[in-house]
């Protein structure tokens, strides 16, 4: 069955709109607050992050190809400090890309000033969440700890 680029269009908004909810609904988990951006599919002009009630910048992306690079640029230049891109490629496991200095601020800790230098890191969406989630019970902050659950593929 061919479908029109009318179709197309709005099976992919639905997809992405699902995604966010599921998203939202993980992050829940730590951040209670945690909800989907309504305000944003109310208007054609961006307002705002995918997900609020986190102390992130959440940006998500579902589809075939995902380009985290890509995707964490363009939180940045929509407004976000603290960006977290939380991504669902197909037939994949959901995982977050987030800059290695705030997830270290998130834990408790600190990192070392590199002269503007940004690391980001993807982690798996759940390992990202039991981090966030034991550094909340435990407020530990280690490098080790964050060793651990890093994914060593680059």
């Amino acid at each position: 069955m061919t479908r029109t680029r009318s179709q197309n269009g709005r099976r992919s908004r639905a997809k992405g709109a699902a995604w966010e909810r599921e998203a939202a609904s993980i992050l829940r988990a730590i951040y209670p607050g945690a909800e989907r951006n309504i305000a944003q599919t109310r208007s054609a002009r961006r307002e705002g992050c995918d997900i609020k009630g986190t102390p992130w910048w959440v940006e998500c992306k579902v589809g075939a190809n995902i380009n985290l690079k890509q995707a964490y640029g363009q939180a940045l230049s929509d407004g976000g400090d603290k960006v977290l891109v939380v991504a669902k490629q197909d037939r994949r496991e959901p995982v977050v890309y987030v800059g290695l200095e705030h997830l270290v601020a998130e834990l408790g800790g600190t990192y070392p000033e590199r002269d503007g230098l940004m690391v980001e890191v993807p982690l798996p969406l759940y390992a990202f969440v039991e981090l966030i989630a034991d550094a909340q019970r435990h407020r530990i902050a280690s490098f080790a700890a964050l060793s651990t659950f890093m994914d060593p593929a680059p």
